[in-house]
Protein backbone atom coordinates (compact mmCIF):
# COMPACT_ATOMS: atom_id res chain seq x y z
CA UNK A 1 0.00 0.00 0.00
CA UNK A 2 0.82 3.62 -0.40
CA UNK A 3 0.41 6.51 1.93
CA UNK A 4 1.41 8.25 4.74
CA UNK A 5 2.03 6.79 7.97
CA UNK A 6 0.45 3.98 7.22
CA UNK A 7 -0.46 1.32 10.00
CA UNK A 8 -1.07 -2.70 9.00
CA UNK A 9 -3.54 -5.47 11.01
CA UNK A 10 -3.49 -9.00 9.72
CA UNK A 11 -6.53 -10.71 10.81
CA UNK A 12 -6.65 -14.88 10.51
CA UNK A 13 -8.95 -17.64 10.32
CA UNK A 14 -7.24 -20.67 11.13
CA UNK A 15 -9.00 -24.27 9.19
CA UNK A 16 -12.35 -25.13 10.73
CA UNK A 17 -12.72 -21.82 13.16
CA UNK A 18 -15.49 -19.41 12.49
CA UNK A 19 -14.21 -16.24 13.09
CA UNK A 20 -11.46 -14.02 11.83
CA UNK A 21 -9.09 -12.88 14.93
CA UNK A 22 -6.67 -10.34 15.18
CA UNK A 23 -2.79 -10.94 14.65
CA UNK A 24 0.07 -9.78 16.51
CA UNK A 25 1.80 -8.65 13.01
CA UNK A 26 1.58 -5.01 12.43
CA UNK A 27 4.00 -4.89 9.55
CA UNK A 28 3.17 -4.96 6.03
CA UNK A 29 4.19 -8.73 5.40
CA UNK A 30 2.50 -11.02 7.03
CA UNK A 31 4.69 -14.53 7.70
CA UNK A 32 4.29 -17.50 10.43
CA UNK A 33 5.88 -20.90 9.99
CA UNK A 34 3.84 -23.64 8.27
CA UNK A 35 2.99 -26.44 10.10
CA UNK A 36 -0.18 -27.90 10.86
CA UNK A 37 -1.72 -24.92 12.82
CA UNK A 38 -1.51 -22.66 10.02
CA UNK A 39 -2.39 -24.57 6.88
CA UNK A 40 -4.95 -23.55 5.19
CA UNK A 41 -5.34 -20.54 7.40
CA UNK A 42 -6.92 -17.19 5.81
CA UNK A 43 -5.54 -13.91 6.09
CA UNK A 44 -6.44 -10.49 4.67
CA UNK A 45 -4.98 -7.39 6.36
CA UNK A 46 -7.09 -4.14 6.88
CA UNK A 47 -4.04 -1.08 6.26
CA UNK A 48 -4.72 2.69 7.80
CA UNK A 49 -3.41 5.91 6.87
CA UNK A 50 -2.49 8.96 8.81
CA UNK A 51 -6.24 10.20 8.60
CA UNK A 52 -7.91 7.33 9.55
CA UNK A 53 -9.13 5.81 5.94
CA UNK A 54 -8.88 2.18 5.55
CA UNK A 55 -8.37 -0.52 2.61
CA UNK A 56 -8.99 -4.23 2.99
CA UNK A 57 -6.82 -6.67 1.10
CA UNK A 58 -7.45 -9.31 -0.46
CA UNK A 59 -8.20 -12.76 1.81
CA UNK A 60 -5.69 -15.34 0.34
CA UNK A 61 -5.02 -19.04 1.80
CA UNK A 62 -1.84 -20.26 3.38
CA UNK A 63 -1.05 -23.59 1.79
CA UNK A 64 1.15 -25.99 2.89
CA UNK A 65 3.33 -27.33 0.14
CA UNK A 66 4.72 -30.91 -0.13
CA UNK A 67 8.01 -31.33 2.11
CA UNK A 68 10.35 -34.42 2.38
CA UNK A 69 11.28 -34.83 6.11
CA UNK A 70 12.65 -37.96 6.49
CA UNK A 71 15.02 -38.82 3.45
CA UNK A 72 14.78 -42.59 2.23
CA UNK A 73 18.46 -44.13 2.93
CA UNK A 74 20.52 -46.73 1.12
CA UNK A 75 19.87 -50.32 1.85
CA UNK A 76 21.77 -54.07 2.10
CA UNK A 77 20.10 -56.94 2.96
CA UNK A 78 20.47 -60.74 1.92
CA UNK A 79 18.90 -61.98 -1.20
CA UNK A 80 15.39 -63.19 -0.98
CA UNK A 81 14.87 -60.55 1.75
CA UNK A 82 12.86 -57.69 0.96
CA UNK A 83 14.96 -54.09 0.69
CA UNK A 84 12.75 -51.42 1.79
CA UNK A 85 13.09 -47.83 1.65
CA UNK A 86 11.01 -45.14 3.21
CA UNK A 87 10.46 -41.37 2.55
CA UNK A 88 8.46 -39.05 5.26
CA UNK A 89 6.92 -36.45 4.13
CA UNK A 90 4.27 -33.71 5.21
CA UNK A 91 1.30 -31.71 3.18
CA UNK A 92 -2.10 -32.07 2.32
CA UNK A 93 -3.39 -35.00 -0.12
CA UNK A 94 0.19 -36.57 -0.67
CA UNK A 95 0.96 -38.80 -3.56
CA UNK A 96 4.07 -40.83 -3.80
CA UNK A 97 5.49 -42.48 -6.94
CA UNK A 98 8.90 -44.16 -6.87
CA UNK A 99 11.20 -44.18 -9.92
CA UNK A 100 14.16 -47.11 -10.53
CA UNK A 101 16.88 -47.62 -11.95
CA UNK A 102 18.79 -51.15 -12.32
CA UNK A 103 22.46 -51.07 -12.63
CA UNK A 104 23.56 -51.36 -16.51
CA UNK A 105 20.67 -49.34 -17.73
CA UNK A 106 21.06 -45.48 -18.73
CA UNK A 107 17.84 -43.85 -17.06
CA UNK A 108 14.96 -43.95 -14.49
CA UNK A 109 11.78 -45.33 -15.29
CA UNK A 110 8.70 -45.34 -13.38
CA UNK A 111 7.90 -48.01 -10.76
CA UNK A 112 4.30 -49.37 -9.82
CA UNK A 113 4.94 -48.58 -6.22
CA UNK A 114 2.89 -45.82 -4.98
CA UNK A 115 2.87 -45.66 -1.47
CA UNK A 116 5.93 -43.81 0.66
CA UNK A 117 7.57 -47.13 1.03
CA UNK A 118 9.13 -48.79 -1.84
CA UNK A 119 9.89 -52.43 -1.52
CA UNK A 120 11.52 -55.01 -3.60
CA UNK A 121 12.80 -58.41 -3.45
CA UNK A 122 16.75 -58.91 -3.44
CA UNK A 123 18.13 -60.27 -5.96
CA UNK A 124 21.01 -60.13 -8.97
CA UNK A 125 18.37 -58.62 -10.89
CA UNK A 126 17.76 -55.61 -8.05
CA UNK A 127 21.23 -55.82 -6.75
CA UNK A 128 22.74 -51.75 -7.65
CA UNK A 129 18.65 -50.69 -8.20
CA UNK A 130 18.63 -46.66 -7.37
CA UNK A 131 15.30 -45.51 -6.61
CA UNK A 132 14.03 -42.01 -5.62
CA UNK A 133 10.71 -40.53 -4.87
CA UNK A 134 8.50 -37.97 -6.56
CA UNK A 135 6.13 -36.81 -4.05
CA UNK A 136 2.67 -34.55 -5.22
CA UNK A 137 0.31 -32.55 -3.29
CA UNK A 138 -3.38 -32.04 -3.95
CA UNK A 139 -1.92 -28.51 -5.20
CA UNK A 140 0.26 -30.32 -8.08
CA UNK A 141 3.31 -29.32 -6.26
CA UNK A 142 6.31 -31.73 -6.25
CA UNK A 143 9.50 -32.56 -4.33
CA UNK A 144 12.06 -35.24 -5.19
CA UNK A 145 14.12 -37.67 -3.01
CA UNK A 146 17.53 -38.26 -2.58
CA UNK A 147 18.47 -41.40 -4.74
CA UNK A 148 19.43 -44.51 -3.13
CA UNK A 149 20.65 -47.54 -3.75
CA UNK A 150 19.76 -51.11 -2.99
CA UNK A 151 22.35 -53.48 -2.64
CA UNK A 152 22.62 -57.90 -1.78
CA UNK A 153 25.14 -58.70 1.28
Amino acid sequence: ASGDDLTYEWYIKNAGAKKYSKSSVTKATYSCKMNEKSKDRYVYCVVTDQYGKTVKSKTIVLRMAASIITQPKNVTVKEGKSAKVTVEAVGDGLTYQWYIKNEGTSKFSKSSITKATYSAKMSDKVDGRQVYCVVTDKYGKTVKSSTVTLRMK
